[in-house]
């Protein structure tokens, strides 16, 4: 390794909030989000952190698939659901605004096995790394209400996964998606 820059990544927009490499098979899959920052000012910021928004900290979230070695874009495509955002927030530019960024640090991140891509968010998807297509979705509650990051992480076997919900080991079909 030279330090030498081979390709930069175009300002991605969405913003990317996640990073998975598979560097064994040349490509790096990207999430990304146009909902993840919101600036906002005075009172809406209090409605939004105590819950009364509506679908404040949802939003959509996109794959991206890229050529480590050439910086090509593979494929594209987008997480059919909203996804349910972690909030944090912090001084905004002025000193009446707060600025809220919405990220997935409340989930355990995906993971790559083969040509497999595993999601975790609002229960579990399989995407084939090839085509970017969705081949399963096992939707589960993945947490307790706000609280995200009271399950444990997800595993894998050759066969199955394993997923916890509200105290309760669960084992998915990594084939079918079905619970076994």
């Amino acid at each position: 390794l030279t330090g030498e820059v081979k390709w930069k990544l175009p300002k991605m927009e969405p913003k990317p909030l996640v990073a998975v490499p598979q560097f064994e098979k040349d490509r790096v899959v990207f999430l990304a989000s146009e909902d993840a920052t919101t600036n906002l000012v005075g009172n809406t910021a209090l409605k939004l952190f105590t819950g009364f928004g509506g679908s404040e900290g949802r939003g959509e979230v996109e794959l991206f698939c890229v050529q480590i070695s050439t910086g090509k874009l593979l494929w594209k495509n987008k997480v059919p659901e909203d996804v349910q955002f972690f909030q944090h927030a912090s001084a905004g530019e002025s000193q009446s605004g707060v600025t809220v960024t919405y990220d997935l640090s409340g989930f355990y991140p995906p993971k790559i096995v083969g040509d497999d891509l595993f999601v975790p968010y609002s229960g579990m998807a399989r995407y084939d790394m090839n085509t970017g297509k969705r081949v399963w979705k096992k939707e589960y509650n993945t947490g307790y209400g706000e609280l995200q990051l009271t399950e444990a992480d997800f595993q894998l076997d050759d066969k199955q996964l394993y997923v916890t919900q509200r105290g309760d080991i669960r084992a998915i079909n990594r084939e079918t998606g079905k619970y076994t």
